[in-house]
């Protein structure tokens, strides 16, 4: 709990005390805003890779008809492996420049493409052998998430368990003044976006390993906070 937040509770209590002292069966007016926090984990489901291929050649035509052609391969391979969202991210052609010379001089050209593609969590690791394979020449990233669907169930629960969180504070502050949690004014919910993790480990296969790829994939949270009003009283909710 934040400085301001004890602050608050201090303040609360104080008033509390005083109308606990007066006598009264229901304290009214005094309120309290707690915030709570939820957090669910989940397996992670699936992976999202973006590679990038790069071929180089001494025209601008020849760079690119190179790049496509393993572009091409790539395609094959990732309906092979039934990847989904398959997705040509960016093209580009860049001069290739000697800086030793006095002007510099074009020596040629790099095209460069790059493709992002999903797959279940246990097929990443062959999908980057398999595009290694065809010629892909860089892996930009991976990153795992949760299937959609459960990550949204388990951000709903994550917003229940941070509105429970609140509650329980709010009864454990006002427990000293045999008060309690009398009625909810309101409650204002943070649910996170899932954010993708990604994997702690990655094992790049050595020159003439038949091991493959081994990539392992952490936990995905869901969390939530959730802000709540509540009146304290004699009579519980």
């Amino acid at each position: 709990m934040t400085a301001f937040s004890n602050t608050m509770i201090a303040l609360y209590a104080f008033m509390l005390f005083s109308a606990a002292r007066a006598g009264d069966t229901v304290v009214k007016g005094t309120s309290l805003t707690v915030t709570g926090t939820g957090m669910l984990s989940l397996p992670a489901d699936c992976a999202t890779i973006v590679v990038a291929i790069e071929a180089d050649a001494p025209t601008a035509l020849d760079a690119q008809r190179r790049a496509s052609s393993v572009t091409s391969d790539v395609f094959a391979v990732l309906a092979d492996l039934k990847a989904t969202r398959v997705s040509t991210n960016s093209v580009s052609i860049n001069a290739v420049y000697n800086y030793t010379a006095t002007p510099a001089i074009i020596t040629g050209f790099s095209a460069q493409t790059t493709i992002s593609f999903q797959t279940t969590k246990d097929g990443a690791g062959p999908a980057v052998d398999a595009t290694i394979a065809k010629g892909i020449t860089t892996l930009q990233s991976i990153t795992f998430s949760a299937n959609p669907d459960k990550y949204a169930s388990a951000s709903k629960k994550a917003s229940a368990a941070a509105v429970q969180d609140a509650l329980n504070q709010a009864n454990n502050a006002a427990l000293p003044l045999k008060l309690c949690v009398s009625s909810i004014t309101s409650i204002s919910l943070n649910a996170q976006p899932q954010n993708s993790g990604r994997p702690p480990m990655y094992f790049a296969k050595s020159a003439g390993s038949d091991a493959g790829t081994t990539l392992q994939a952490g936990d995905i949270s869901a969390t939530a906070s959730a802000d709540v009003v509540v009146q304290l009283g004699t009579k519980c909710i």
